[in-house]
């Protein structure tokens, strides 16, 4: 493993952070069973498609960094994940069918986006009737972890947003002290 990947694994997958994400409570949350597709959109390390692979059907794991992608293929290929398929994503095209998900989670990415609201389209596009859409964002204040105060997107801003986009607030859940997590349905 290179020294890029073991220093993204210390920082997405720490002890701290896997405990404050509750990746299988934020599962719950989006509704995942085991007759559901899931998507992951900036998956990173994996850390919610490994989770969702043994309870979803599908599991679709899209992230720009090659590096990423091949850690993700070849850990899959070592537990036998044959549900997780790992695909090179673009911010402005999701390279996946209409409505071809149940589920869409974007795990700290919306911040990143620059055009976020052609992706929450996209996103309404490959979402099945009845689907939901996960957002984690870093709260917009000072936390011991994340990106600049200036960059991150007040909880308040993402569901006006996303409501402006056709979706419907489901659920919202403080994580910790680092982050907040919105549900919704289309």
């Amino acid at each position: 493993m290179n020294e890029k990947i073991q220093r993204k694994l210390g920082k997405l997958e720490s002890p701290v952070r896997l405990a404050e994400l509750a990746p299988h409570i934020c599962l719950d949350m989006l509704g995942l069973t085991p007759a559901k597709v899931f998507c992951d959109m900036g998956a990173g390390t994996g850390l919610f498609s490994f989770a969702a692979s043994p309870r979803a059907a599908q599991v679709y794991s899209l992230e720009l960094d090659a590096d990423l992608l091949t850690y993700m293929q070849e850990k899959a290929a070592a537990l036998g994940i044959t549900n997780m398929h790992v695909v090179q994503g673009e911010e402005n095209s999701l390279p996946l069918p209409a409505a071809s998900c149940h589920a869409v989670l974007l795990c700290t990415v919306l911040h990143e986006l620059e055009h976020p609201q052609q992706t929450l389209e996209q996103i309404r596009a490959v979402l099945r009737p009845g689907g939901t859409l996960g957002i984690i964002e870093f709260h917009k204040k000072a936390t011991p972890v994340g990106p600049p105060e200036a960059v991150r997107v007040a909880e308040e801003d993402v569901k006006a947003q996303v409501q402006a986009a056709g979706f419907t607030l489901q659920h919202s859940r403080h994580l910790g002290e680092n982050f907040y997590f919105l549900v919704f349905g289309v």
